[in-house]
């Protein structure tokens, strides 16, 4: 049974906040990290169901490209977008400026397990 636990992987403290708000209001449990290394370790620790990241993270790397949770890709690169949408699926990857209520929508459905592809 999934947990809600969400990992906020954001370099930007405003935008780390915000999204802190927006998913504890829709009573998710919410972990933050300020860079991509101290999103790996918590996501090995604290086994996230989705995470939250934005493609341009400093210290964040995948040796061997599985991860055991969900990932929403939340990014102002509108150079990477169609790209990741291609790589990831529409539905992980999430532009900003995001619309609240698409984002927490994603979230739960990332969380509970039924969104197609989301964990490997």
């Amino acid at each position: 049974m999934p947990s809600n636990r969400v990992l906020v992987v954001e370099d930007d403290p405003s935008v780390r906040g915000l999204l802190q708000t927006i998913l504890e209001d829709e009573a998710l449990e919410v972990i933050l990290a300020a860079d991509g290394e101290e999103g790996l370790e918590l996501a090995r620790t604290v086994h996230p169901d989705v995470v939250l990241l934005d493609v341009m993270m400093p210290g964040l790397g995948r040796p061997d490209g599985s991860l055991p949770f969900a990932v929403l890709v939340v990014t102002g690169a509108a150079e990477v977008i169609a790209p990741l949408r291609n790589e990831l699926g529409p539905e992980a990857v999430l532009e900003k400026p995001f619309d609240i209520t698409t984002l927490a929508t994603r979230v739960k459905t990332l969380a509970s397990g039924d969104a197609p592809g989301e964990r490997p």
